[in-house]
């Protein structure tokens, strides 16, 4: 018996450590990556410490002091902003909402944590809850037209559409200067006052209303006049706003501005067009020329170049 224990194959040997080697391989492998996923965590909001980096939403600042009231209207003045089932960074996440998404406050304001909390409704039926530090006062239209008025296109090109959606179809497309009549309208959708108007190929179509601006008799711009120093800061009125590279609007579009980014002034005015020119900086779209009466004052400094 004993002597058939030492003659056992050696062969064996070299098999069973492989074996016992594998084996642990695949058991360290699998506990490794269920730890890693259980460390996962969800997304925070967006930082309150404004920063000068190279992307869109962080030049965008927020109205921190603005205290708002069931019914008021807002817009995300510095997302993708987290919308939470209830206050508190710790609650599951509902919808993440771009810069400018349109709310209503329906509750609030509460306390958790490091920010005040409102409850609000998007325009979807959506609810939720968000910090007040990346929403502000949703900006009002450019223009309260009535059936009748003739109106100029303020910031162009502005597309005309076969509903009063951003999800209408596209049917023809106006240009800065272009003079067009209101059929009918506003109507409140996808955070836009539409107008039917009467479009180039003589039927008619629907524009959003904050890039409409009253004619007078002589066929020019009543847009009025902007006031604005140079040091002030500015945000955009409208989306999709032209940067231009001089006033006027014959002048290159250098790039195309998000509702709600802000901006500095550096020179200005000058009067061309019909409308009141500013050259204004920010950090991202950098110097260029925009139509005064298309900005509104901003209650949040701009940022110094260290993000301060």
């Amino acid at each position: 018996m004993t002597d058939s224990i030492r003659t056992a194959p050696r062969w064996l040997l070299p098999i069973a450590i492989c074996t016992l080697l594998m084996a642990g391989f695949v058991v360290g492998t699998s506990s490794r990556v269920n730890a890693q996923d259980d460390t996962a965590t969800p997304a925070a909001e967006p930082t309150k410490t404004a920063t000068v980096t190279t992307a869109k939403s962080t030049v965008t600042e927020a109205d921190t002091s603005a205290e708002f009231a069931n019914g008021d209207s807002v817009a995300v003045s510095d997302g993708p902003l987290n919308l939470r089932e209830k206050a508190g960074t710790s609650n599951d996440v509902v919808l993440k909402l771009p810069t400018g998404t349109p709310l209503t406050i329906t509750d609030g304001p509460t306390t958790n944590g490091d920010y005040d909390w409102y409850e609000v409704k998007t325009e979807d039926g959506d609810s939720g809850w968000v910090a007040a530090d990346f929403i502000s006062a949703a900006s009002s239209s450019a223009g309260d037209f009535a059936t009748g008025d003739t109106v100029v296109v303020a910031d162009g090109p502005l597309n005309i559409r076969d509903d009063s959606s951003t999800k209408g179809t596209v049917i023809d497309q106006f240009q800065t200067g272009d003079q067009t009549t209101i059929v009918s309208g506003p109507v409140s959708n996808d955070g836009h006052d539409w107008y039917e108007v009467n479009s180039p190929q003589e039927d008619t179509g629907w524009v959003a209303g904050e890039f409409l601006a009253m004619a007078d008799s002589s066929g020019d711009s009543g847009a009025g006049t902007a006031d604005y120093a140079v040091g002030d800061a500015l945000t955009v009125a409208v989306d999709d706003m032209n940067f231009r590279a001089a006033a006027g609007t014959d002048a290159d579009v250098l790039d195309t501005l998000d509702e709600g980014a802000l901006f500095v002034v550096r020179d200005g005015p000058v009067n061309a067009d019909g409308y009141t020119w500013y050259k204004v900086f920010n950090y991202y779209y950098g110097e260029g020329w925009v139509a005064g009466e298309l900005m509104t004052p901003s209650s949040s400094d701009f940022p110094s170049e260290d993000g301060s």
